[in-house]
């Protein structure tokens, strides 16, 4: 039963499309002037989608499709003009959509490009201020090693002014020990001066 439904679908719409045809066929000639009006409204319509400055380069295919429609429509026997007419609808509502759907794509196209712009101008600010904090950080930890390297030096020159300092310090204490020593030697000799002195007075006097 599955496979008939196709079918009976067809049929049915071969049926449809007989009836209104019959139907189309049967319609006064005062109707004539409705389904003129029907056919203007349609070119109308079409017209105003052509004359829309933001539409009047979208959905060419389907404008075209629906300008042979009304075209089809106006020149449409009375049997055939209902069903002619419904296509020609059809398609002029076919093409304003494509129309405005192409024209919504295109914006999201733009959109999605000013998007993308935005996102790579951020990408290059960022890269930008990593590069210059980069920068900065290789400075600063250059003028620290400047600064570490001075204060070695001056710890340098430090120690060796110390070491300067203790052996004249040094040399000093060694200088002043020989002078205590001379002097001490002095005042030996000194002394032993003076006694002789006195021991040769004391001799002199026993002479005497």
């Amino acid at each position: 039963m599955t496979h008939l439904k196709p079918l009976f679908l067809a049929v049915a719409l071969v049926f449809v499309a007989d009836v209104a045809s019959a139907q189309a066929s049967r319609r006064p000639a005062a109707q004539q002037p409705a389904v003129e009006n029907e056919v203007a409204a349609l070119k109308r319509s079409l017209r105003e989608l052509d004359d829309d400055p933001s539409l009047a380069d979208l959905g060419a295919v389907e404008r075209y499709r629906a300008h042979q429609a009304v075209d089809a429509a106006a020149a449409a026997s009375a049997r055939d003009r209902e069903h002619a007419l419904y296509l020609a609808e059809t398609r002029v509502r076919i093409a304003r959509t494509e129309a405005e759907a192409e024209l919504a794509r295109r914006q999201v196209a733009q959109l999605e490009r000013e998007r993308d712009r935005i996102v790579l101008q951020a990408t290059r600010a960022e890269a930008e201020r990593a590069r210059r904090e980069a920068e900065y950080l290789r400075l600063r930890s250059l003028a620290q090693q400047e600064e570490a390297e001075r204060l070695r030096q001056l710890a340098e020159e430090d120690q060796t002014a110390l070491g300067e300092a203790t052996r004249r310090a040094e040399a000093a204490r060694r200088e002043a020990a020989q002078a205590r020593r001379l002097a001490e030697a002095r005042q030996r000799e000194a002394e032993l001066a003076r006694r002789e002195a006195e021991l040769a007075a004391g001799l002199d006097a026993d002479e005497d």
